[in-house]
């Protein structure tokens, strides 16, 4: 792990005040982040997720609160732009359920932009998430799609294997900070990562099994990558791997153009699985209103199953403006560090895999995955405080 010393000295502040700050607060962070995961999890019980959403508003009003003080004038500015944006998207297009999502999201990314943990609340809330995730896996049956054992749920591979990866880097962050050895630490993260690469295997799901290789590899070099420590470098990065979210789909239309139709075969399945027609679609329809994205209107339906990116997910349906401000909500923080406060390095280094996934499908967006996937990997700083750890 790295001390706060090697990041920029100049998002350093008094540690009293900042510890003193986020001490008394850690408790009650702690406890609704409980209660986010918890109804991200009954999506696996219950078949309508707007329930879960609507648990979670609340919450994240609870973090607000909790947490106010914290941020920063451009914070509040921008978490209010996002407010009114989407409360007048949702009165236009009577879309209460992506509207939902996305203002979960934008509030919530804010406020875990700002707020410390102590390493035993966090380790535990992530473990017991990952555990639970496995186990509603691993029981589930299998008839093409999975269906969870407790509810029926059903739910397709991808989604599958985008859970898979999220358990594998909760499960690591969680052993790491939870386990003092470095036996115990290698030796449980080895047993997590064969059995989520085994599972990961048998949904087919390619994108999240590069994920899974691609989070190792950078765990194994985290230490040596500078861009991981430098706020401003690693705010840059995420801005970078945006655009290129954004881009992917642009190249790869363009190949299948190019190809005529004729197949590009990768692991034995077609490089062309159909997601070049919905990205074309999502073109479309950006290209029709690009400012306030077109809702979900009548006439698109059959283009919202999916949109298979996370950027044009937002853009098509909400437009430009959310988009913008969904991107700048994620950079925007300038998180007080203390000499007692480190950031969790084993989440930090999911950055690259995430945009990765979100560039082919919508981790970011999808409301039964958006807690899991967004919160805790992408916020920039969880992190450990020795000083609270006793």
């Amino acid at each position: 792990m790295i001390q706060s010393g090697t990041i920029n000295k100049s998002l350093q502040i008094n540690g009293n005040t900042y510890i003193k700050q986020t001490g008394a607060r850690s408790g009650k962070n702690a406890f609704l982040l409980s209660l986010l995961m918890a109804s991200a999890l009954l999506n696996f019980l219950i078949t309508n997720s707007v329930v879960s959403l609507i648990i979670q508003f609340p919450v994240a009003l609870g973090l607000v609160a909790v947490n106010y003080r914290l941020f920063g004038k451009f914070e509040k500015l921008v978490m209010l732009c996002g407010i009114v944006f989407i409360m007048v998207e949702t009165v236009l297009y009577k879309d209460f359920g992506s509207s939902l999502t996305y203002l979960n999201s934008l509030v919530l990314i804010i406020c875990f932009n700002n707020i410390a943990l102590k390493r035993r609340h966090m380790s535990k809330i992530f473990i017991a998430s990952s555990l639970l995730m496995l186990l509603f896996i691993v029981t589930a049956s299998r008839d093409g799609v999975y269906y969870v054992f407790i509810s029926g749920r059903q739910f397709n591979p991808n989604t599958i294997g985008i859970l898979l990866f999220v358990a594998l880097v909760l499960g690591v962050s969680g052993i790491n900070n939870l386990f003092a050895t470095k036996m115990a630490k290698r030796v449980l993260g080895i047993i997590l990562f064969c059995v989520v690469v085994y599972l990961q295997i048998q949904t087919a799901a390619r994108t999240t099994l590069a994920a899974e290789i691609m989070y190792v590899l950078i765990v194994f070099v985290r230490n040596k990558v500078k861009i991981f420590k430098n706020e401003k470098h690693f705010k840059a990065l995420i801005v970078f791997g945006f655009l290129v979210c954004l881009l992917i789909p642009v190249v790869y239309v363009a190949l299948y153009n190019h190809m005529d139709g004729q197949s590009i075969t990768i692991l034995g399945k077609n490089l062309f699985t159909g997601r070049q027609n919905i990205w074309q679609d999502a073109f479309r329809m950006i290209g029709e209103n690009p400012i306030f994205g077109v809702g979900n209107e009548e006439k698109y339906i059959g283009n919202f199953e999916s949109a298979h990116n996370s950027m044009l997910a937002i853009w098509k349906t909400s437009g430009a403006i959310l988009l913008i401000l969904y991107v700048i909500s994620f950079v925007i923080a300038k998180p007080k560090l203390a000499k007692q406060v480190d950031i969790d390095l084993f989440m930090r280094c999911a950055i690259i895999p995430v945009i990765f996934i979100a560039a082919f499908e919508t981790i970011l967006t999808d409301s039964n995955l958006y807690v899991f996937a967004l919160l805790p990997i992408l916020n920039k700083v969880i992190v450990r405080r020795k000083a609270y750890d006793k």
